[in-house]
């Protein structure tokens, strides 16, 4: 699959091929609504493995020796709006790559003790996790701005911000319509 066949696939489906590393752009320029790399036995993945690839959904999960991706690992991949890494041994979850990011799936895996500010994704609607020390880094995100220690993701906090702002503002509305539709 080379940048010459440029035509997308749905899905690719690399699951079950004991595929034990993804290299170095080796999964490169390839465009599919999903690409399935799920029970293999891959333990590393090297930066920009995805590298000028379109993906809507990466499935990495049941990659039990799944250890270590390097931080540029998801780097230049578009589109990427849902990752499932569950049932892996990362202890780390590389950001760059994933600010685009909209459903993450991070199911038992004990060894995840890191997780990057919440802010780092600026479009999460959906995690879902197992352990519940996991979901402390979504109730720490405006602390965590406040303190400074996402500040390199200050311009994602303002667009969360004003993208719940204007929800609320949204519900608020539809809430003042139905009660004075009611009242009549």
């Amino acid at each position: 699959m080379s940048t010459s066949h440029m035509l997308t696939m749905d899905i690719i489906d690399f699951s079950q091929n004991q595929i034990s590393y993804v290299g170095n752009g080796q999964v490169s320029g390839i465009h599919s609504r999903t690409l399935k790399l799920s029970e293999n036995e891959i333990s590393y993945i090297h930066e920009k493995a995805f590298a000028q690839s379109k993906f809507v959904s990466l499935q990495l999960n049941n990659n039990h020796e799944l250890s270590t991706m390097s931080l540029l690992a998801f780097a230049d991949i578009s589109e990427l709006h849902q990752l499932d890494l569950s049932d892996t041994s990362i202890t780390e979850l590389p950001v760059i790559g994933l600010k685009d990011i909209k459903h993450l799936i991070l199911k038992n895996v004990p060894t995840l003790k890191k997780l990057p500010p919440v802010l780092a994704f600026n479009n999460l609607n959906k995690a879902e996790f197992t352990y519940p020390y996991h979901c402390c880094f979504f109730k720490h995100a405006s602390r965590d701005y406040e303190v400074g220690q996402g500040s390199q993701y200050s311009s994602h906090y303002k667009e969360i911000q004003q993208r719940s702002c204007t929800r609320e503002a949204l519900k608020s509305t539809d809430v003042q319509q139905f009660l004075r539709k009611k009242r009549t």
